[in-house]
């Protein structure tokens, strides 16, 4: 923690060279990440050339090491440190809905920037989230403390019945529900080309309160401390009749977010764990302690 209260300190050029310096340092040391990274990127990219691949997860690792230090940035400075550090492209389609009296749902993903763009786009829409505790008790005490200071509400993500509640109520919701979950509440549909274990919740929560979607991109700028978010036209038709049409198009929509800038996205995640009946796992599993 103390790291990250410093880094707000250092000026552009520093602040970008420790997160590089950190990248590599992690690139090297967290191998079992590191794997989980070269999977996802050489299956999901498998179009291009091995160099590329390469080039790719060192990126990540790098994007990773922004992330990690923008957690300074986000809990620490203040609104007036940040003003110069966000572009935003179409958010008239958010006024729009809210003009109409209209629920929303932010359909976002696990882009690596997404703490610190939580705390710049929340100085511009009153938004709850929803939210998964982070492993690491001291980051999710934080996390925590920073995002109650910036959203309406922070709401458990198996708390359907209050996200319910809250969208007849006419509040923004911010969803992201790109993580494989397991299979119980998901259907497998085509995620870069391969089946992923999908939420069908966001479905139900459209059925159940008639929301407007709205997909948002988080980018990090060519300067790494600069950030642009995109809020995408509203989906129509949605919910259809069919959960795995429904996530193939929630899946489509993340696909086309993530190639705009693939070095942003949580590819540490296992997104393939879940496998259909038959198909062989595509990580390393745990090496298990020998008991003494």
């Amino acid at each position: 923690m103390l790291i990250l209260r410093l880094s707000v300190l250092l000026s552009p050029r520093m602040w970008e060279k420790l997160a590089k310096t950190l990248g590599f340092i992690l690139y090297v040391l967290a191998r079992r990440r590191r794997r989980i990274i070269q999977t996802n990127i050489e299956q999901c990219f498998s179009e291009l050339p091995k160099s590329a691949q390469q080039k790719l997860i060192k990126k990540n690792f790098t994007f990773f090491a922004y992330a990690v230090l923008d957690l300074g940035r986000a809990w620490w400075c203040t609104d007036a440190q940040l003003m110069d550090d966000l572009e935003i492209d179409g958010l008239h389609h958010v006024t729009r809905a809210i003009e109409a009296d209209r629920p929303i749902i932010l359909l976002g993903g696990h882009y690596m920037n997404l703490e610190i763009a939580g705390r710049l786009i929340a100085r511009y829409l009153k938004i709850s989230t929803v939210y998964r505790p982070h492993e690491n008790e001291v980051v999710n005490y934080f996390m925590l403390k920073n995002r109650s200071r910036q959203f309406e509400q922070i709401i458990d993500r198996n708390n359907l019945r209050l996200l319910v509640k809250l969208l007849k109520q006419g509040k923004i919701i911010w969803y992201a529900g790109d993580q494989d979950m397991g299979k119980k509440q998901s259907v497998f549909a085509p995620f870069f080309g391969y089946p992923a274990a999908t939420l069908t919740a966001l479905s139900r929560l459209v059925r159940l309160t008639q929301a407007e979607v709205i997909p948002m991109v988080f980018l990090r700028g060519v300067d790494p401390r600069r950030h642009r978010i995109v809020f995408q036209t509203p989906w129509q038709n949605f919910p259809s009749e069919n959960l795995v049409e429904d996530a193939t198009r929630h899946n489509r929509c993340l696909e086309e977010a993530i190639r705009m800038q693939p070095e942003n996205y949580l590819w540490a995640h296992r997104r393939f764990k879940s496998r259909p009946e038959g198909q062989d796992p595509w990580y390393p599993r745990k090496r298990r302690q020998l008991r003494s």
